[in-house]
């Protein structure tokens, strides 16, 4: 019997129950086989065909964690069964990789096992890795539509022409919609720039049988016959995303051409020729492997949809303030613990461009800081008529002296700008101030290429530069604080005005 994993699990659309109930049925069907073969010789290959290296670092991927559990069930039948053999299906099919990537003369030569080919190999394996743990994963993935999301062009095949289906090459392209698919569920927002009719694009996603994406599943969508760079700016801006976080996918080399010369912060996927390469290429791609998947990653594409609908809703108000107070916000803080810190790492990393410091902090170093008993970090989640954002914002205070307090993290993610928020948290921190007692607030502003936002929030509630010298040093002896950006005052009433 040969097992390929994905021939038994769905894992675009995983569901744990499902899972279970068909591995125990294998495992059963096993048992029951070995119990009444006891003269017949029974083999069993189990082995995953894809492979992502980001993946692998961390065992991160449910391929990994099923087929790693499922095989030693199998191996503890075996023990019982002398006739039942397992054999490891992935080991197998990597022994020609294997004769490549090690060279025995080499050993005797200079103690290394491998060959060139496996040096590089390694180097480019650990590449990714370290690419992941120093630089955020992409956010966005933006699709063409028109043999990309289906063979065929819809506008002069119609539905009933496109291939997109179980068979032949109509097959391979639902593949490539289930690995979409599989992003979507860790959080990577889908996007759709088509030269097209915008009609007869949904017209598929509404009535063709072989469409595993639904229209829910798109968050933002530019489907008209302008430049693709245009639209892809004008969503970046409709999500407040950085044009970094994008990876753009087209089967057109003239379109990605385009997007190349006018957009270089974009990452373009050089397309293979072949559709039935696209499954594998897309789920091999490290840009949006995270090391862990939180509750958060899995809302966000619903979340981003309800901050398009928001910013749609606020430009068609007249009287903005009314607005706000209508759509009933509700503010919630949350003191930083164990459920929350994987949130908070990400928030630190994450959040660019309202963010004044920048300074980034693992949930170990978070932890610490609190632990000390000079920090005071709290999250702040929000909830609105547009739905559940999360959490979406970090205050980070470090208490200097009985007369002073510094700003040490002040930042709300993208997808809560624009409604008032950061003033919500500015008074909590000023209130924490009356509540000690303190009538001095610090600040510091660490200039980036994408958080000048935040300074200006810095001036409009009236904060004062002033020099490093007059302030932090003089009063912060016994605080390891590190100051390389420009530094604010601000002075409070006695009653926290």
């Amino acid at each position: 019997m040969i097992l390929v994993l994905e021939d038994i699990i769905d894992f675009t659309n995983y569901d744990q129950k499902n899972t279970d109930l068909k591995l125990n049925a294998i495992l059963e069907a096993t048992k029951y086989r070995s119990e009444n073969s006891s003269k017949s010789t029974i083999f069993i290959s189990i082995s995953t065909a894809l492979y992502n290296e980001v993946d692998e670092a961390k065992l991160e991927s449910l391929e990994n964690k099923t087929l790693l559990e499922f095989t030693n069930s199998l191996r503890d039948i075996s023990k019982k069964w002398s006739g039942l053999f397992i054999i490891n299906g992935s080991q197998l099919f990597s022994n020609e990789g294997k004769r490549e990537s090690f060279d025995s003369r080499n050993w005797y030569f200079s103690r290394s096992r491998f060959s060139i080919l496996g040096i590089s190999r390694l180097i480019n394996g650990i590449r990714k890795v370290l690419d992941r743990t120093k630089n955020s994963n992409s956010k966005v993935l933006v699709l063409d539509c028109d043999n990309t999301l289906w063979g065929g062009v819809v506008g002069e095949d119609l539905i009933s022409g496109i291939k997109l289906g179980a068979d032949g090459i109509g097959q391979a392209f639902q593949d490539f919609q289930k690995e979409v698919r599989r992003l979507l569920s860790r959080g990577v927002i889908i996007c759709l720039v088509s030269k097209n009719n915008e009609e007869d694009v949904w017209e598929v996603f509404s009535h063709h049988r072989g469409m595993i994406l639904q229209n829910v599943n798109i968050t933002c969508w530019r489907i008209n016959w302008r430049s693709k760079a245009e639209n892809i700016i004008e969503i970046s801006e409709e999500l407040g995303l950085g044009l970094d976080s994008f990876v753009f996918w087209d089967d057109n080399p003239m379109e990605r051409q385009e997007i190349e010369m006018q957009l270089p912060d974009v990452k373009v996927v050089k397309v293979s020729n072949y559709v039935e390469d696209w499954p594998q290429q897309l789920r091999e791609l490290s840009y949006f492997t995270k090391f862990e998947v939180t509750n958060e990653d899995i809302l966000k594409n619903e979340q981003y949809r309800s901050r398009s609908q928001f910013n749609y809703a606020i430009t068609k108000t007249i009287d903005r303030q009314k607005f706000l107070d209508s759509i009933e916000m509700k503010i919630e803080p949350q003191i930083l613990a164990a459920d929350n810190i994987k949130r908070a790492e990400q928030l630190s990393f994450k959040t660019n461009q309202f963010n004044l410091r920048t300074q980034r902090y693992t949930g170990s170093e978070l932890q610490q800081l609190q632990s000390l008993g000079l920090a005071d970090i709290e999250l702040v989640s929000l909830s609105d008529c547009f739905g559940n954002h999360g959490t979406v914002g970090m205050i980070g205070l470090i208490k200097i002296d009985e007369e002073s307090i510094f700003i040490n993290i002040f930042l709300l993610s993208c997808r809560a700008v624009g409604r008032d928020l950061e003033f919500w948290m500015m008074n909590r921190i000023k209130t924490k101030c009356h509540n000690m007692q303190i009538n001095t607030l610090y600040a510091e502003f660490v200039k980036t290429d994408k958080n000048q936002i935040a300074e200006d929030f810095l001036d409009k509630l009236g904060f004062v530069k002033i020099l490093k010298d007059e302030a932090i040093k003089q009063r912060a002896r016994h605080i390891d604080i590190n100051l390389s950006g420009t530094l604010y005052l601000k002075q409070l009433e006695v009653d926290g005005g």
